[in-house]
């Protein structure tokens, strides 16, 4: 057991009351506080503001941001001109949304081809279809092909109906 030391000259005394004392006065309130105004008293509190909630994306919206992505600065597989306005898909939105599965995947940015417009119409009418070739040049066709396997193999185990309607939309050389 320690045994405390005798107070020297130079010690500091153990009585902390005037110090306490002191601490204790400064926490104290000068002036009583003011009793609150009847009228406060009566109001009813007022609602808390919330900020708006935003509205989620139309599809219209959705379809611009894709096309000025899929195009934004790039160019056209087909004849390598200046792509735009318009991307291509290279799985038929009507097809995707048929297959209710797959229409949370009709805008993912990878599924989108760059064509300039004529090209485009050349396309759709199969008049001057995209071949493979063209997208494999471009570095799109794996893209695809991985895409497309991905979404069998997650929807459609045991058949391939994504992979193969890709391969029947563009064909190996044009007719």
């Amino acid at each position: 057991m320690r045994r405390a030391a005798p107070l020297g000259a130079g010690a500091k005394s153990l009585d902390r009351g005037s110090t306490f004392q002191a601490e204790r006065r400064l926490l104290e309130r000068r002036k009583p506080l003011a009793a609150a105004s009847p009228r406060r008293a009566a109001d009813p509190p007022k609602p808390m503001r919330h900020r708006p909630r935003r509205r989620p994306a139309t599809e219209q919206e959705i379809a611009r941001d894709w096309h000025e992505l899929v195009c934004r600065s790039r160019r056209c597989v087909k004849c390598g001109g200046q792509a735009g306005p318009y991307g291509h898909h290279a799985i038929r939105k009507e097809w995707m949304r048929r297959m209710v599965v797959l229409a949370r995947h009709m805008w993912d940015l990878d599924l989108g081809v760059p064509v300039c417009a004529p090209c485009h119409d050349r396309h759709e009418t199969k008049v001057d279809p995209i071949t493979r070739a063209e997208l494999a040049a471009a570095g799109i066709w794996q893209r695809l092909v991985q895409w497309a396997r991905l979404l069998d193999e997650r929807y459609f185990p045991g058949h391939a109906p994504v992979l193969t309607r890709l391969e029947r939309d563009y064909p190996m050389e044009a007719a």
